[in-house]
């Protein structure tokens, strides 16, 4: 990696918070399992008096959570407990909605079952409104109950719709199947055994002072009916996965290194390249208001192809590279023709309206490919 890129990089994350473009960056980047670049950049909460940003600081990593809900699920089937080309019924028969019998375990890890997840995401909040300020497991529960029982806008297949609905019904799945909770199964099958010391679903109370504020009228940390603010304490209890950057990074190495890290072995070789293809090639994709000719989702990764997206991600990374965003700004990337491991952690402070970050991953991402020397 050339020095001086690396540095850019770096000198980047500070300006970007000197200039108030966003108030908290903790990024890291690894070539070869080698860190190349681990720095911490402004502070960790609204007001005069916070503490800087750390290494150590817990972020909230929202839907970088779904590759790890997926990698429960290739566990289950490694371990023959489960089938993705199985209805979804087989497993839990609550799923009732009209079309839903065609519906395979495959479908709801590729968001293709047919569900509209942005209209029933509409509907939950204005129906809704009674769940403001309750627990994460009854929010969890009514939208479990919402998606079980919702009938199909489309056949199965036929286009990708993505939210967050068919992740909060996987994470039913896992639990059901194996027999133990989301949570235990999160700390014993991913958090453990890779030493993921600083990864939590729901967070203890003595580190909930490490965990990065953001202002009360940020995206995604404003009251929306149902929906549970980024920075509240139910969001803290929600089966969202909380971790530092440093966490993330190893979760991503172990995908670079074929289903392995430090000795413990999480996925074979066949279930990584299986979540990470693309598993919905000629389909198109929904992410709110925004439409795209091609999906390209693996098993819970997002991988690239030529289609292009406004603000999300970089442009120089290859082809089959595969990544997860998660809402608030944060960032998983993993580049096999480069072998590079990156984690952008910010706090955004705006989108538009569409739901697209205004933030500078995507420039940060380009400054590291363009450091690759070989």
């Amino acid at each position: 990696m050339l020095p001086d890129r690396i540095d850019r990089a770096r000198d980047l994350c500070a300006g970007w918070v000197k200039s108030g473009h966003t108030p908290a960056i903790v990024a890291l980047v690894a070539r070869r399992g080698v860190i190349v670049l681990h720095d911490a950049f402004g502070k960790l909460r609204p007001g005069d008096d916070s503490p800087p940003v750390r290494l150590d600081t817990i972020f909230p990593t929202m839907s970088i959570t779904k590759p790890m809900v997926a990698t429960l699920v290739m566990q289950l089937v490694e371990d023959g407990l489960l089938g993705l080309n199985r209805p979804i019924r087989d497993y839990l028969p609550e799923v009732t909605g009209k079309g839903t019998e065609e519906v395979l375990v495959h479908h709801v890890l590729t968001f293709s079952a047919g569900w509209d997840e942005f209209a029933l995401l509409t509907s939950f909040i204005g129906e809704r409104a009674d769940l403001a300020g309750r627990s994460s497991d009854e929010v969890h529960r009514a939208m479990l109950d919402l998606i079980q029982r919702a009938p199909l806008a489309r056949p199965p297949g036929a286009e990708m719709n993505y939210a967050f609905l068919c992740y909060e019904l996987l994470k039913e799945l896992v639990a059901r199947v194996s027999g133990r909770s989301f949570a235990e199964l999160m700390r014993e099958r991913i958090f453990e055994p890779l030493g993921m010391k600083d990864s939590y679903v729901v967070v203890p109370e003595p580190v909930r002072s490490r965990i990065v504020k953001r202002p009360p009228d940020a995206p995604w940390n404003r009251q929306l009916g149902p929906l549970i603010p980024i920075d509240s304490r139910q969001n803290e209890e929600s089966k969202n996965a909380f971790a530092t950057a440093s966490d993330v990074a190893v979760f991503g190495q172990m995908f670079l290194n074929g289903g392995t890290y430090g000795g413990a072995r999480i996925l074979s070789r066949p279930a990584v390249m299986a979540m990470t293809r693309n598993q919905t090639p000629g389909i198109p994709v929904t992410v709110g208001p925004n439409i795209r000719k091609e999906a390209s989702y693996g098993y819970g990764w997002f991988v690239r192809t030529h289609e292009k997206w406004k603000y999300w991600d970089g442009s120089l990374q290859s082809h089959g590279e595969f990544h997860h965003q998660g809402a608030g700004g944060v960032l998983l990337w993993v580049d096999p023709r480069d072998e590079i491991v990156g984690v952008y952690f910010s706090v955004d402070l705006a989108q538009t309206p569409d739901f697209e970050p205004l933030w500078n991953a995507d420039l940060f991402q380009n400054v590291i490919s363009s450091a690759v020397a070989d």
